[in-house]
């Protein structure tokens, strides 16, 4: 019983951190060896991007939005890099406040 109230608090918590989450104005590209990738939508799979983002590249956020997988939430950033807009993934940037 105390593993499923756990289990409830923290879900509860999570969903609660998404939805006060603040849009940045702004997030730096982290992800090494230029990895970052540039989706024509949130949440797209590996091959589909649109280009590699540079690692140490700031980017000006134009939007974001939560996708939910399972139970996790992952936060994408609309930015627009070289012309092409598109969706980084919050864990290949850090916000810049």
């Amino acid at each position: 019983m105390i593993k499923i109230h756990i289990l409830i608090i923290t879900i509860m918590l999570s969903i609660s951190s998404v939805y006060a989450y603040q849009m940045p104005n702004q997030v730096t590209v982290v992800t090494e060896g230029n990895r970052a990738r540039l989706c024509p939508n949130p949440s797209c799979d590996i091959g589909k991007e649109l280009q590699r983002i540079e690692t140490g590249t700031t980017l000006t956020v134009l939007d974001a939005t939560n996708v939910e997988s399972g139970i996790s939430t992952t936060v994408w950033f609309k930015v627009n890099v070289g012309g092409n807009t598109g969706w980084v993934s919050e864990f290949d940037v850090e916000v810049n406040n």
